[in-house]
């Protein structure tokens, strides 16, 4: 379950709780997820995939520390952590977009994320579906 910051704050006093309610944007929270698609099917990281969007979409700010490349691929920037795991990592190896980082000499991501680009850039690869706006009302087409 995902906790919003100005809910975690219960120490703050009334009025400082109202001024933050007052400045907040109603759409402007930082969602925080770690390893989101651990034990998903591939059809439900697709799903995730556009849940994260809709978020953003949305005009939420969404970080996610992830190992899925098809999540890494659709992210807006990549920080590639490594070179190994442990005491022989945690050095930014490479960041910017995805492009970017499959382009990279140093990054161990790099090979693997350009094979899951090149696959979604091929005229072979599914087409992402297109999803409905919301700014009219229309009927639901199953009825």
């Amino acid at each position: 379950r995902l906790k919003l910051v100005a809910e975690l704050s219960r120490g703050i006093a009334r009025t400082a709780n109202e001024r933050i309610r007052k400045n907040r944007q109603p759409k402007g929270n930082l969602y925080l997820i770690e390893e989101p698609t651990i034990g998903l099917h591939p059809a439900d990281v697709s799903k995730l995939i556009s849940l994260l969007h809709r978020l953003v979409d949305d005009g939420h700010t969404v970080i996610v520390i992830e190992h899925n490349l098809d999540v890494i691929a659709e992210a807006d920037h990549v920080l590639d952590i490594g070179p190994e795991a442990g005491a022989e990592g945690g050095q930014i190896t490479a960041q910017g977009t995805p492009e970017q980082i499959a382009a990279h000499p140093l990054s161990r991501t790099a090979p693997f994320l350009a094979e899951v680009l090149r696959n979604a850039n091929s005229p072979s690869a599914p087409k992402p579906r297109s999803r409905p706006t919301l700014t009219k009302k229309t009927k639901d087409p199953r009825k």
